[in-house]
């Protein structure tokens, strides 16, 4: 374990030496060429020549003095290979230079991109955050008009019963006083056997049968009477202060009791974003008069506007039974597949298609 530590101080130390021992050899060689030129009274060699020199003449490889060597033409040509080999090294240093100056600007340049990237993602990212809250507001905005159409119908068909229940009381009321003042006699309700309570024309039917099967026993009733001792004056015949079939025909003459209820207002249909987007907003209003009667609806008034004609006409898809619409969809080849939504809008795009064409 202690030669494995004095190992390692011995690499760290030594690292350290060695760079100043660089460095203290590059300056003795700077000083030996600064004091050859000074000999020379010229600066002519570097302190790498120096150096490089020097230990050539220590080698033995070192060449002859330029001046003592008789081969010029080979020492010119080998000073301008040195001459070559030292332009190269500068240029690939000089090129190294550029090469890593344009790696670090393509990555400045690939830095300022990725932010612009990220900054472009953030503003599409709060797009369309916003686009998503636009839609849940408009489709909270649908739904809200959606509910108010369907307390619109239920108000409108409550208001239908109740018109029909205060109808049917004022003629049941009505039927009561005239069947009193006709017959004299108190008013009871009568049941059918199917638990429905009877008319006054049915009362007033039922009395003149009830008569009529009087008349057929008359007969046996004069025998009967015969048999008796005659309690009033000869010749005084016994009347009915009560006619009944004579009541029936008057009950129907005067047109004391309806017999069928006032309509109800037809409620008017909500116009929503819905419907506004309905396909057959596109056609004219002579295209819809023909849709309407053509699925046997009221055609469009004058009162009612286009908008109110399209909604309607939706409610009309809406009370489709499933039947129906597959009839519909029959008539127009439509193939008859997706939920009913969807078989409701390919509906309205073929109404839409069929006047185009």
């Amino acid at each position: 374990m202690q030669d494995i530590e004095l190992h390692e101080s011995f690499k760290s130390i030594e690292e350290k030496f060695q760079a100043d021992l660089q460095r203290l050899i590059d300056r003795k060689w700077k000083s030996i060429a600064d004091q050859l030129a000074e000999r020379l009274k010229q600066k002519k060699f570097t302190a790498k020549a120096c150096r490089e020199r020097y230990e050539a003449i220590q080698d033995g490889t070192a060449l002859l003095p330029i001046e003592l060597d008789e081969d010029k033409v080979g020492r010119a040509a080998l000073r301008e290979a040195r001459m070559a080999a030292a332009k190269k090294r500068r240029a690939d240093a000089a090129a190294e230079i550029e090469r890593e100056k344009a790696e670090k600007a393509a990555a400045a340049q690939k830095k300022k991109d990725d932010a612009a990237r990220k900054e472009r993602e953030r503003v599409e990212a709060a797009k369309q955050r916003e686009a998503e809250k636009e839609k849940d507001a408009l489709l909270k905005k649908l739904r809200a008009d959606e509910k108010e159409a369907a307390r619109a119908a239920r108000r409108a068909a409550e208001a239908q019963v109740s018109a029909q229940y205060r109808w049917d009381l004022a003629r049941r009321q009505k039927e009561k006083e005239v069947y009193e003042k006709m017959s004299g006699k108190k008013w009871h309700t009568y049941q059918h056997h199917h638990g429905e309570e009877l008319r006054l024309q049915d009362l007033l039917a039922k009395e003149a049968a009830k008569e009529n099967a009087d008349d057929e026993s008359g007969e046996s009733e004069a025998v009967a009477t015969a048999k008796k001792p005659e309690s009033k004056k000869a010749g005084e015949k016994k009347t009915d202060p009560f006619d009944f079939k004579a009541m029936l025909t008057y009950a129907v003459a005067i047109g004391a009791v309806e017999n069928t209820p006032p309509e109800a207002p037809e409620p008017v249909a909500a116009v929503t974003a819905v419907t506004q987007a309905d396909p057959r907003s596109q056609l004219d209003t002579d295209q819809l008069v023909a849709i309407f009667k053509e699925r046997g609806l009221r055609p469009q008034t004058a009162q009612e506007s286009k908008d109110q004609a399209i909604a309607r006409l939706c409610a009309a898809d809406q009370k489709l039974t499933t039947p129906e619409l597959h009839d519909l969809m029959k008539r127009y080849f439509i193939k008859i597949k997706g939920e009913r939504g969807v078989k409701l809008r390919l509906l309205a795009e073929t109404e839409v298609k069929r006047f185009k064409e």
